[in-house]
């Protein structure tokens, strides 16, 4: 159970919140730039589908609209307006964080500008996570600004470091979510910062973790698992990974400087899937500074968002990596949304991608 201090979640405002909301407010809480930046997420992150909208308002800053858009707020006429809404209900999180929708009902639940009003976050994550379809990503955006009567003590306590470390507190509180990514979406901004973290949901009975040197097995299967054999063409031999061009990739995980990675297992302790980065002269060679990403899932658990998943958490602490990868590959679609850009094509097939880091990590 996370600890928070006494205190922690008191506000200065204790009345109730439905007192609050019930006045109209048909204005924005960020500006034009943060805005045009929640927007720019949403796309990256391609939220689509059947999607949730927590503590929303009169507009949502989606661009394009999801398919089917449902609101969770607290004015009803403020929903009304909200051209973008397929659903609304009207909802007091704080006095009952339950969501009354099905089990795996969405793809997406997005938060903005509201979670420093929250003062029973971890029930409702763990709400949040019930709701969610495994691999769907729960999205929380905040700024600089708020109703300081109506935020949490810790939330006005904090600075914008402290702030995201909290929302990623609330995620790692609920294990079913994967590691959460912290960014400043908006780095130079003149006006309103906007920060984002966000995690997945970890397919049903599967767990993400840190590898270490222990792992050195399951990094060698992992990078025989990880060869990509072209339609009609015959299995690689496994004696394969053991030659000079693919033994520098796992030889020895965890023991040499800039060796990261991350395993993915079910309860049981067995693996399906591992990523992991090393410095190495290899096929996706960029520079010095640039280490080479491998990832694979066994053909088993594939199309479950374990890939996704693994990817997630690694970039989260590994923001700058290339790989090499066959254009052939399905793969690729999931390296460009992720912001892996091709650098150069070797041969006929073998893409050299990198993903240079994006926005810069809060916290």
């Amino acid at each position: 159970m996370t600890e928070f201090p006494a205190g922690f979640f008191d506000r200065a405002d204790e009345s109730p919140d439905a007192e609050f909301y019930e006045v109209d407010r048909f204005v924005t809480h960020i500006d034009g730039e943060a805005i045009e930046a929640v927007g720019a997420l949403y796309r990256e992150l391609q939220i689509d589908g059947d999607v949730l909208d927590l503590c929303a308002s009169w507009v949502s800053h989606f661009d394009p609209t999801p398919e089917h858009l449902v609101l969770v707020g607290m004015n009803d006429r403020e929903l009304a307006a909200n051209p973008s809404a397929s659903e609304t209900m009207v909802l007091d999180l704080n006095a009952d964080p339950v969501l009354p929708f099905p089990d795996e009902s969405f793809d997406a639940v997005t938060c903005c500008v509201s979670i420093d009003y929250l003062i029973r976050p971890i029930e409702l994550f763990g709400e949040v996570a019930r709701v969610l379809r495994p691999g769907a990503p729960f999205v929380v955006t905040f700024s600089n600004r708020c109703f300081p009567t109506k935020a949490i003590r810790g939330w006005l306590g904090a600075d914008d470091r402290g702030r995201c470390t909290i929302v990623a507190v609330y995620f790692a509180a609920v294990r079913t979510f994967g590691e959460p990514t912290v960014q400043l979406r908006n780095p130079g901004a003149v006006g309103d910062p906007l920060f984002a973290v966000w995690a997945r949901k970890l397919p049903g009975g599967v767990a993400i973790r840190p590898a270490t040197a222990a792992d050195q097995a399951i990094i060698s299967e992992m990078q025989y698992a990880a060869l990509f054999v072209p339609p009609g063409a015959p299995p690689f031999p496994r004696s394969i990974i053991d030659e000079p061009q693919l033994h520098r990739y796992h030889a020895d995980f965890a023991t040499r400087p800039g060796d990261v990675g991350r395993i993915a297992e079910r309860a049981d302790g067995t693996p399906v899937g591992a990523a992991w980065v090393r410095l190495v002269d290899g096929f996706g060679f960029v520079d010095d500074q640039t280490p080479e990403l491998g990832v694979a899932v066994i053909a088993d658990d594939r199309g479950r968002g374990i890939g996704t998943a693994l990817l997630e958490s690694l970039l989260a602490v590994v923001p700058r990596c290339s790989l090499s990868v066959d254009e052939r590959n399905p793969a690729m679609r999931l390296y460009e949304r992720l912001g892996f850009a091709r650098v150069r094509v070797d041969g006929e097939f073998s893409a050299v991608m990198l993903r240079a880091g994006g926005n810069g990590a809060a916290a």
